[in-house]
């Protein structure tokens, strides 16, 4: 057992107020009863980096049923790998893992024994990378650390723990996680690691359609789309996860003013995408988009011969190469098909009644006006008024929030947290002073049933 480096509060300098107060409840009542248990995961990466984290997941020396047992505001999930989600009101959801240990010599994660225990220590070994390896205790502020992650997250390093060929092997989606973290934080991806994605990129295609769906939507969707798609698309990747997207960027890199255009628009998208949740139609119209319809990234001229039927054609091969719905490909393409029509009715001074009765009419504006800031086009300030605010588009987010909470029974298959997290009779009660907006039950009044007239009677 290696003696690990814990870090004070004045070392490593977290603010308290971040902490989420019902992660640390459910540290401190599973410490209460007994058992080790830690803030861990990415929560504590950014609350080291100074930003607020989105999610605080628990690791626990407790097992499912014993924190079944703790927590009546809970549930056990996943079959692979078993966790526990303990309720919360607002929808609030916290995941509590046991601690794992790493797969035997040879024996590939994904296929290991359903549920193999091991310690703290054990279970930050077996984390993919050194900077999400973290634990940190809310009730003395320490910071543990096993595996010097501290040294990596001051160097700004993206590292595999342990040797990357190995743990690539074991489980390629660990190169996507590497990639998209390294893109959500601004890190460079130590060399060892960034060669050994180049040369094992292949094994991706092994994975499971379903793992490969929770990740490669993830890349779009954490507010960091361009540098994500730059690093898939570097590293041979995307080659093997959408080939007909690697072929449209490899084609974009000989026509650089198309270039220009379209990594602007994913910048622009990601500033949006890291201020609130968008829908996950818009998100894919914007970086799919131009590589379906290119002359998106020009402003159309004329009506464009497309049709809604054609469009779907041409969307579902990307959809189905990472597993993404089908339901998505209608909205997707009406959003596309839009495009023109906006485009003229731009050169008009006037959007037709009949294109804003349309329901998909929020989502294809928010894509024209994205568009056009990418291509430096005058836009009236009227049009930008017209387009719908994002809470009128509540049903296309869901789509949105069900793709990035997918899932994930144990580190591959986390549940979709929201559609989970329904009020329950046992949910934890807030504290004190918390609003409520309970209200007072009205009674229902029964409606008697009129009473059968007989033949005599409508006689």
């Amino acid at each position: 057992m290696t003696e690990p480096r814990i870090y004070s509060a004045e070392e490593h300098g977290i603010d308290a107020a971040r902490i989420d107060p019902d992660a640390a409840r459910v540290v401190r009542r599973l410490k209460e009863h007994g058992y080790d248990a830690y803030i861990v995961g990415g929560a504590v990466r950014d609350l080291l980096l100074g930003r607020k984290p989105k999610d605080f997941d628990v690791a626990t020396s407790a097992t499912p049923d014993q924190i079944r047992k703790t927590f009546r505001n809970s549930r056990i999930i996943g079959r692979r790998f078993q966790i526990a989600h303990v309720f919360f009101r607002n929808r609030k959801i916290i995941e509590v893992s046991t601690f794992r240990r790493e797969p035997k010599k040879g024996e590939p994660e994904v296929e290991q024994a359903n549920n193999e225990w091991g310690t703290a220590e054990d279970d930050a070994r077996r984390r993919d990378l050194t900077i999400n390896a973290f634990f940190l205790d809310p009730d003395d502020a320490t910071v543990v650390d096993y595996i010097d992650g501290m040294a990596d997250l001051e160097a700004r390093t993206v590292r595999i723990i342990g040797d990357p060929t190995e743990r690539f092997i074991e489980d390629p989606i660990r190169m996507i996680r590497a990639i998209r973290h390294a893109a959500r934080t601004g890190f460079l991806i130590e060399p060892e690691t960034w060669d050994s994605i180049c040369a094992n990129r292949a094994l991706i295609a092994e994975c499971n359609e379903s793992r490969i769906r929770q990740e490669f939507v993830r890349e779009f969707q954490e507010g960091a789309a361009a540098r994500s798609v730059k690093l898939l698309w570097r590293s041979g990747l995307l080659e093997y996860l959408l080939p007909e997207y690697h072929e449209f960027l490899e084609h974009l890199h000989s026509r650089p003013e198309q270039k220009r255009t379209y990594w602007k628009l994913l910048r622009l998208l990601d500033r949006e995408g890291a201020e609130q949740d968008l829908p996950a139609t818009l998100i894919f119209a914007t970086a799919l988009g131009p590589a379906i319809v290119p002359e998106l990234l020009a402003v159309f001229q004329e009506d464009a011969d497309m049709r809604i039927e054609l469009l779907q054609d041409q969307i579902l091969p990307y959809l189905r190469a990472v597993g993404i719905p089908k339901a998505l490909a209608e909205p997707l393409s009406q959003t596309l098909y839009a495009q023109p029509r906006l485009d003229r009715a731009r050169r008009n001074g006037q959007v037709p009644k009949r294109l804003r009765s349309k329901s998909y009419f929020g989502l294809a504006m928010h894509l024209f006006l994205l568009r056009h800031q990418a291509i430096g086009s005058m836009i009236p300030e009227s049009w930008q008024e017209n387009a719908p605010p994002p809470e009128d588009l509540r049903e296309h987010r869901d789509a949105a929030r069900s793709s990035r909470r997918r899932g994930r029974g144990g580190r591959g298959n986390r549940g979709n947290k929201a559609q989970e997290a329904a009020p329950s009779s046992e949910a934890a009660p807030p504290p004190d002073n918390a609003p409520t907006d309970d209200k007072p039950k009205r009674s229902r009044r029964r409606r008697r049933r009129p009473r059968k007239r007989s033949s005599s009677e409508q006689s």
